[in-house]
């Protein structure tokens, strides 16, 4: 409550006496919060908070460059992923999501390209000419969720089984240097899998099929294994690394083959979930 000095009137709000105009102040002795000084206070803490979004604007934008000049100089020579160590973690898992989502965008736009192709052609077979492709578009999220986990499946086996074989030959890199390495050898063929979006999405079918075919071997089979060789190699010339790299193939096989049945078995689910009989 606030009181007059004057005629001791009271009032809720004011800087003066809405009777006399004398000036208030708190009935405990205290000066009155005034609108003035909150707006002062609500000014100062904007101010305080543009200087930090500022901040944290810029500090997104050195990120990106960083990660920018990271990628470009890995694309220019991937060997030198295998001087990474566990700074770049965070950058290998992004380079791996980033396969992962690339391959199953291409792989999306390629399938939509070819049945927007299949309808214009039956339609065209039948003499039907107002048939829209744009209404044959095959659904986006439930593909790409489902090609997206598919290919996170076989990538967990690739790098799983070469981690599995480079502890064997008694490598003591950790889990997150193994990481960032193997991530940083697939930042070549996650770029063919952006060049391999805009082919789908251009309708260049088989160059999409290539760079795909391209992309997904070397990652999955090849990479695994000269990155065992090259691992196994720098810790002793003469030991077992040919074998264990050929071991590196077989598990890869092995994991693929349980990858691809839980397919044909979820697929065999789907259809009977469907099927009338």
């Amino acid at each position: 409550m606030l009181v007059c000095n004057q005629c001791n009137n009271e009032q809720e709000t004011g800087k003066f006496c809405g009777a006399c105009g004398g000036s208030l102040q708190l009935d405990d002795g205290e000066t009155p919060a005034s609108q003035p000084v909150q707006q002062t206070t609500a000014a100062a803490a904007t101010t305080t908070a543009q200087p930090q979004t500022q901040q944290t604007t810029e500090t997104i934008k050195n990120g990106l460059s960083e990660y920018w000049n990271y990628f470009l100089n890995l694309i220019k020579n991937p060997t030198r992923a295998f001087q990474l160590d566990e700074s770049h973690f965070i950058n290998g898992l992004i380079n791996i999501a980033l396969f992962a989502v690339a391959f199953s965008l291409s792989v999306y736009f390629y399938v939509n390209s070819l049945a927007k192709k299949a309808v214009s052609t039956t339609a065209g077979l039948f003499g039907v000419s107002d048939v829209s492709t744009a209404a044959v578009s095959l659904p986006f999220f439930s593909i790409n969720s489902r090609l997206v986990f598919i290919m996170a499946l076989y990538l967990l086996v690739s790098f799983g089984s070469a981690f599995v074989i480079t502890k064997i030959g008694k490598s003591d890199d950790s889990f997150k240097t193994f990481l960032s390495q193997y991530g940083g050898l697939t930042v070549p063929f996650a770029a063919l899998n952006i060049i391999a979006i805009l082919t789908g999405l251009m309708g260049i079918d088989l160059l999409t099929v290539f760079l795909l075919g391209l992309s997904g071997t070397i990652t999955l089979v090849f990479v695994p294994v000269l990155y065992v060789f090259e691992k196994l190699s720098a810790l002793n010339v003469n030991g077992q690394r040919v074998y264990l790299s050929l071991s590196t193939l077989v598990l890869i096989s092995i994991g693929s083959a349980i990858v691809g049945l839980m397919m044909v078995v979820n697929f065999l689910s789907d259809i009977s979930r469907v099927s009338p009989f």
